[in-house]
C-alpha cells in the first residue's frame, strides 16, 4: 500500500525515530515529488515550509546530532534569499551536518562558497541531458562511475565552473556550467534527481545514505510510515 505524502509534517520510520532529512520548501511544486522520494529511502523526515525556513535554520535541533539538509528548487534568483546566507555559511562547516542542493538549492549553496550565478548559455525546462557520473569517493557508488546517464534539467541560471579550491570537485557540462558539486559534508545538483526524466534517480541520494551510514543509522527493514 502507497502512503500519500502531505507536506509540511514529519514523516517517521518504522523505528518512530525523529527527522535524521530535512527538506527546505522554496516554495516549489516540485517538493512534492522530492518528499515523495525521500519516503522511500527508509529515514525519518519532515518537510519545512518557506515561512519557517530561517528560524528553523537557526534551531539547536540542528546541532544535536547528524542531520540532512536538502536545499530545494524554488523560483527567482538565488541572492532573493540572501538572508540566508550568513546562516548557511556557518552550518556548511558544521561536521554533522550534511548538504544537498537541488537547482536552486545548488545555486544558493553556490553563492554561500562564493560563486557567481549567470544566466544559463542553454536554458532548459523539462530537458533531459546526459551526463557521466564522476569517480567521487563516498558519493557514487564505484559501480555507476563513468557511467552516462540521463538527468533532467529545469534552470534559467547556473554557476560557472571551475571552483579554484583542492576541497571541491565539479562535473561540468559542454558549455562550463557546473552540473554537480562536491564540496566538504555536501554534493549539489542542477538537475532534478527525482524527475522521471532522470534515469537512475536513486543514485544521485547515495550521497545521503554514505553520510548516514558513517553515523551509524540504518535504514527501517521496509518502506512504510507512521504519520
Amino acid at each position: 500500500m502507497t502512503t500519500v505524502l502531505h507536506p509540511y509534517r514529519i514523516y517517521k520510520d518504522r523505528m518512530g525515530r525523529a527527522p535524521l532529512i530535512s527538506l527546505l520548501d522554496f516554495n516549489d511544486s516540485f517538493t512534492f515529488n522530492i518528499a515523495t522520494y525521500l519516503g522511500l529511502l527508509g529515514y525519518s523526515f519532515q518537510v519545512v515550509p518557506f515561512s519557517r525556513i530561517k528560524a528553523f535554520l537557526k534551531s539547536p535541533f540542528l546541532l544535536s546530532n547528524a542531520h540532512v539538509l536538502v536545499y530545494g528548487p524554488g523560483p527567482g534568483h538565488p541572492d532573493e534569499y540572501s538572508n540566508l546566507f550568513p546562516i548557511i555559511k556557518k552550518l556548511l562547516r558544521c561536521n554533522t551536518l550534511f548538504h544537498l542542493g537541488i537547482c536552486l538549492g545548488h545555486q544558493i549553496i553556490g553563492r554561500v562558497l562564493g560563486d557567481e550565478v549567470v544566466r544559463s548559455k542553454n536554458p532548459m525546462h523539462a530537458q533531459a541531458v546526459s551526463l557521466k557520473v564522476p569517480p567521487w569517493e563516498n558519493c557514487f557508488p564505484r559501480e555507476a562511475w563513468g557511467r552516462s546517464i540521463q538527468v533532467q534539467r529545469y534552470n534559467s541560471l547556473a554557476i560557472r565552473g571551475f571552483k579554484a579550491k583542492s576541497d571541491i570537485n565539479e562535473a561540468l557540462d559542454q558549455s562550463g556550467e557546473v552540473l554537480i558539486r562536491k564540496f566538504e559534508r555536501g554534493v549539489s545538483y542542477q538537475f532534478h534527481p527525482e524527475s522521471i526524466g532522470t534515469s537512475f534517480p536513486s543514485l544521485f541520494f547515495e550521497p545521503l545514505n554514505y553520510f548516514l551510514y558513517n553515523f551509524k543509522y540504518e535504514k527501517s527493514d521496509s518502506v512504510g510510515w507512521n504519520l
